[in-house]
């Protein structure tokens, strides 16, 4: 009876692509919670410069714009919506469903950089720069350290984008695209508190 029981609790491991599929899970989390806690250093920082700065912005500092950078936003968001959703018909083994939905989310994060880079060289034009003080030194690390992570995130998918189609196993194939869409919507979100600090508040 002793033996049946500790058969029937033998561990039944676990196929090896799912196994790997668990390890990049956990993995992916820790990348992106060590990013998060950069990004969330980076936020304290700014925070607690502006709390104890007498005007913010400061006098005769460059009004930054509002219009272009919400226009960004609804296209960052709209992008991760798209990637969410070709991930579920790549799931449901609809590869051209996610490959067009993955082409939209590239082509709106690609329209997101261009117009932040358009936003970078008004303000830089109007005198806001780098060696102009704190204000604008934590203006563009901020927006500049951020697009390099749409950069980085951009290439997941175009790298998921080339794969895709050639990976033989369903596993493997859903696997990575769900590392890229995590990584993308961690982007979208960072984005959103960018936005509304440096933008809104």
């Amino acid at each position: 009876m002793g033996t049946a029981a500790a058969e029937t609790r033998r561990i039944i491991p676990l196929h090896p692509e799912r196994a790997a599929h668990a390890t990049g899970k956990v993995g992916m989390i820790l990348f992106l919670a060590s990013w998060a806690m950069m990004f969330g250093a980076l936020f304290y920082s700014y925070g607690i410069l502006r709390v104890r700065a007498p005007v913010w912005p400061p006098v005769g500092a460059p009004e930054v714009p509002l219009v272009v950078p919400t226009i960004i936003t609804i296209m960052i968001l709209c992008s991760s919506v798209m990637l969410q959703r070709g991930r579920r018909a790549l799931y449901a083994g609809d590869v051209q469903r996610f490959q067009r939905m993955l082409i939209g989310s590239i082509v709106l994060g690609t329209l997101f950089l261009a117009l932040q880079s358009q936003v970078w060289i008004d303000l830089w034009t109007a005198g806001l720069r780098i060696d102009t003080g704190r204000y604008g030194s934590l203006f563009f690390f901020l927006t500049f350290f951020h697009a390099l992570h749409v950069v980085v995130g951009l290439g997941l998918l175009g790298w998921m984008l080339w794969t895709a189609p050639r990976l033989a196993s369903p596993v493997a194939r859903y696997a990575r695209a769900q590392y890229a869409a995590w990584f993308w919507h961690f982007v979208a979100v960072v984005w959103l508190i960018v936005f509304t600090l440096v933008y809104v508040y």
